[in-house]
């Protein structure tokens, strides 16, 4: 799961787990540009949060809150 308000470093981390033929063993990327948008997922996954890895960006432009921010309270 991946939060980040850069559209770049989405396309960047598609391509990391491209060359490493992710999908191919059942990975799934989800990508979200708001701390609201992974809230909303996080509410409706919970059953997903603990076999979830999330690449958190720390500075999001235009939100009060910083990636450890959204990681303490997730």
């Amino acid at each position: 799961i991946i939060l980040d308000d850069d559209i770049s470093i989405h396309q960047i981390w598609n391509r990391r787990f491209e060359n490493l033929n992710s999908k191919s063993v059942g990975v799934e990327l989800l990508h979200f540009s708001t701390p609201d948008q992974l809230a909303t997922w996080v509410a409706n996954n919970k059953n997903e949060f603990n076999n979830s890895l999330f690449l958190i960006d720390y500075e999001l432009i235009g939100f009060n809150q910083v990636g450890l921010d959204i990681i303490e309270n997730t």
